[in-house]
């Protein structure tokens, strides 16, 4: 039974579509229940669908697996809870936000996330999504006091590696390590001031009365916060870029900014509440628009870029110097960092369309073509991508792959430990596992602790 598959490596991995499960799919009864958690057999269907529409080989035994990730999770908040570990309203809600924001990124608008959740507004989504990230943010902080910081030594590593068999090593695919160089177009002083102009009318047309949420609603071009009439709850200094925060922690609660200019367009600002060091605001985004001509203009400059480059007339690292306008990477010789992982690594698999068809048949040492990038926040821009390592399909190595097989023996680690908390905890918590779940080859014995 592949019981291992997901139950350590994806925990806490189950967001808030299993909100949609408990209505969209119909299963009855309870699976499980860890003190005063419940865990529903639904909330493990609608896990179970969501891995398999990301795209991850499963079958019916895997639901065992997830059925024990609710289980360690329900535990770890519980025992974070006894723990009186902190967490507190404000960070949970603005976990919510980023999980709305992000599927609204996902679906393309709050009304296609309301539709997908079956709920009929966001107030609605916000509570019922609230108990479960809590749960699942206590779960992850006890985790991490449970776990600790594990660190394998090179000696660690060579252990791990050596008790591999060797037909049993793991296979790495094809990978790249990346460097990218971006330019936007710059729009024309006219365009500037017309959104100038714009957002200045706004502000008027709201001091005299109007709706501040109903502008944000149908004019803001920020995805994440429009239909949600602009509003950014929890806010601390750090999370927005600097001239942003600059306007908005010095204005007075209910006080309008004049347009602000950031790196994302012009903005106008209103605080509706300050809590200590937090302020709850909301603003609207506008983005002064790109001609025919502006664009084109970056596309000759990137092209003559690409030539230099293929010519050998240029170093990639002095064309990132001199033209890149990506604050992320330019002051890093372009290089780019895998956010799925943290690691410099771009799997094949890990790419998405864009970024596979640009580099998949590049060589080290290579550049793409220039590649015309839609981004909803920060608008339309240009970007060409250099290929600083590839890596071609191979069993694992100790000497190449020793960062690889350090996370590898970082994970079993962890998981040792975990299993070693969970098999001690359980003896002191309520937990039953309903009938029906009796085949599954759980690693902790939940069932031997069931007790009325």
């Amino acid at each position: 039974m592949k019981i291992t598959k997901l139950l350590f490596a994806g925990l806490m991995t189950i967001y808030a579509t299993v909100l949609m499960a408990q209505e969209a799919i119909k299963v009855d009864g309870i699976a499980a229940i860890v003190g005063k958690e419940v865990i529903l057999e639904s909330d493990v269907e609608g896990a179970y669908a969501q891995y398999k529409a990301s795209g991850m080989d499963m079958d019916d035994t895997d639901k065992c697996a997830i059925l024990e990730q609710f289980l360690i999770e329900k535990l770890l908040a519980y025992q974070g809870e006894v723990d009186s570990l902190e967490l507190t309203d404000n960070e949970v809600m603005g976990q919510v936000q980023q999980k709305i924001d992000n599927m609204i990124q996902q679906l393309g608008s709050l009304t296609e996330v309301l539709s997908f959740y079956q709920k009929p507004d966001v107030e609605t989504l916000q509570e019922d999504m609230k108990k479960l990230v809590r749960s699942q943010m206590m779960a992850e902080r006890m985790k991490n006091k449970v776990i600790g910081d594990i660190d394998p030594s090179p000696e660690d590593v060579r252990k791990f590696f050596n008790r591999i068999p060797k037909d049993s090593l793991p296979e790495f695919e094809t990978e790249f390590e990346l460097a990218t160089l971006m330019m936007k177009p710059e729009a024309t002083k006219e365009a500037e001031q017309a959104v100038i102009d714009q957002l200045n009318e706004m502000r008027r047309e709201i001091l005299e009365g109007a709706s501040f949420r109903t502008k944000a609603i149908m004019y803001s071009e920020d995805p994440g916060s429009a239909p949600l009439g602009g509003v950014y709850e929890g806010v601390r200094k750090g999370m927005f870029v600097k001239p942003f925060e600059a306007v908005a922690f010095n204005l007075e609660e209910g006080e309008i900014s004049e347009p602000v200019e950031t790196e994302y367009g012009y903005h106008i600002i209103q605080v509706i509440k300050r809590r200590g060091e937090q302020l709850d605001l909301q603003h609207i985004l506008i983005r002064p628009k790109q001609s025919p001509d502006d664009i084109n203009k970056v596309q000759v400059t990137m092209d003559s870029i690409v030539s230099k480059v293929r010519a050998g007339q240029l170093k990639f690292e002095d064309a990132v110097k001199e033209f890149s306008q990506d604050d992320a990477t330019k002051y890093n010789n372009g290089n780019m960092m895998n956010s799925m992982t943290g690691e410099t690594a771009y799997p094949l698999s890990d790419m998405d369309a864009q970024l596979y068809y640009a580099v998949g048949n590049l060589k080290a040492g290579e550049v793409s073509d220039p590649v015309y990038i839609e981004d909803p926040r920060e608008g339309s821009k240009y970007a060409i991508f250099y290929v600083r390592k590839r890596t071609e399909p191979h069993r694992a190595n100790y000497s190449t792959d020793f960062n690889k097989l350090k996370e590898m023996a970082k994970k079993e680690m962890t998981e040792k430990k975990l299993r070693a908390w969970v098999s001690k905890k359980v003896k002191d918590v309520y937990v039953h596992v309903a009938e029906g779940w009796d085949d599954c080859g759980f690693i902790a014995d939940w069932k031997r602790v069931d007790r009325e």
